[in-house]
């Protein structure tokens, strides 16, 4: 998994084994009560990261993640263009 982060209000794209598969650009981004200047404003300029992993829900049940399965996460490499 590949993601590249650009600019304050970014622009994120993200590509898994080498194949684009989402961009969102992230001061265009329509949702209910998203303010980007906000945002801007609460992580400041150079922002955070953050790995994500949902679990099972009631509408997704265990087709999301089978019983028992784990998430981890290794070589994890991070570079400043």
């Amino acid at each position: 998994m590949r993601i590249r982060v650009v600019g304050a209000l970014p622009i994120i794209t993200t590509w898994v084994n080498g194949v684009k598969i989402a961009e969102l650009d992230t001061a265009a981004m329509q949702a209910p009560d998203y303010d980007p200047e906000a945002i801007l404003n609460l992580l400041g300029p150079r922002g955070h990261i953050a790995l994500e992993v949902h679990d099972n829900d009631p509408v997704f049940k265990d087709a999301r993640w089978g019983h028992g399965a784990q998430c981890r996460w290794r070589n994890i490499r991070i570079k400043e263009l």
